[in-house]
């Protein structure tokens, strides 16, 4: 426990920081955290002695501008799929691309009371 944060790691090295903000020191740099994302938990876990990273937070702005952005990062990449659903006039974009090394995921919502939501993993291939 640390000011307003919890950081658990298990024996495996597995981590979840809940509420700090901070992402784990070796996400990959090849998949950019948008500047204008606060980040309410974040992790490092291991599945089939694969790594996987993730984020959940709100973003600053409107679900498609990040949508956009995700998308023209991941420009070079191999799309996996692609959603977009408009219910009510809350958005929600669902998308996967992988690039050989790594499979990125991300589900961006527009929310009633949060504003835009995103919750975007990284998975080692």
């Amino acid at each position: 426990l640390e000011e307003g944060q919890v950081n658990i790691t298990d024996n495996e090295g597995n981590e979840l920081s809940i509420g700090s903000g901070e992402i784990s020191g070796d996400w990959p740099s090849v998949v950019p955290i948008n500047d204008n994302i606060k980040i309410s938990s974040s992790g490092k876990e291991t599945e089939d002695g694969k790594p996987y990273w993730y984020i959940d937070g709100t973003y600053n702005g409107s679900s498609q501008e990040l949508s956009d952005y995700y998308k023209s990062k991941l420009s070079g990449w191999n799309k996996e799929s692609e959603t977009s659903v408009d219910s009510n006039g809350l958005k929600s974009f669902i998308y996967e691309a992988s690039n050989g090394s790594y499979y990125v995921s991300f589900v961006i919502s527009d929310t009633k009371d949060k504003g835009t939501t995103i919750v975007l993993k990284v998975d080692e291939m």
